[in-house]
């Protein structure tokens, strides 16, 4: 049934007038709609002050705000009531604006900028004299990365040994690095790759 179907079916079951949030509960409730839609109560609503208002062949009146009759009663229209049948309450904030751009989306300040790149060389200098000094560990790429771009130089296989060793003489890898944790890496690169459906990147010959 269409909405309007279940509704004059609700309306002549019951007997008496409905709002149309009970109109929608009993024809879900009796599986009288057809669709049922995501707003239901809506869609019902929007129906039936529709069909309330034909001039012609009218079959439902509204005697109070949402409520709706069967003509056939000779209830009293409430006309005040029809005007307002239907019509969504304003909420209080629709005639804010949407957004706020300003406060929102502040635009960059250019000194903001500036100051923000002045401390950034200043971090990275400073890192550089504690490195100079000692203080600080130097940061190298990850050993599968180095080992890649090595290996893709080369013409041959390499030992372990050649890697690290080449690695060290082009400051991608500390002088304590040793082989054991060159080939360790190099193995949970493999296993990463194998558990994500991938194939592994390196293969080891005795």
């Amino acid at each position: 049934m269409t909405f309007y179907e279940a509704a004059l079916r609700v309306l002549e079951s019951e007997g008496r007038p409905l709002t149309f949030l009970e109109i929608t509960e009993k024809s879900i409730a009796q599986n009288l709609l057809s669709h049922v839609g995501k707003t239901p109560e809506l869609t019902m609503l929007s129906r039936l002050a529709a069909m309330a208002r034909r001039t012609r062949d009218r079959k439902v009146v509204v005697t109070a705000k949402d409520t709706f009759a069967l003509a056939d009663w000779a209830l009293p229209e409430d006309a005040e009531a029809l005007a307002q049948t239907g019509v969504m309450e304003a909420h209080p904030e629709e005639s804010l604006p949407p957004l706020r751009p300003v406060e929102r989306h502040p635009e960059p300040r250019t000194d903001n900028v500036r100051v923000a790149g002045r401390g950034s060389e200043r971090k990275r200098r400073r890192e550089e004299e504690e490195e100079g000094r000692g203080g600080r560990r130097r940061r190298f790429p990850p050993i599968p990365e180095v080992v890649f771009e090595i290996l893709s130089e080369a013409d041959v296989a390499l030992r372990p040994e050649q890697i690290l060793e080449q690695a060290r003489t082009k400051e991608l890898a500390a002088e304590d690095a040793t082989v054991e944790s060159l080939l360790t890496a190099l193995l949970e690169d493999n296993q990463r790759r194998i558990d994500a459906g991938r194939r592994p990147q390196f293969s080891f010959s005795k």
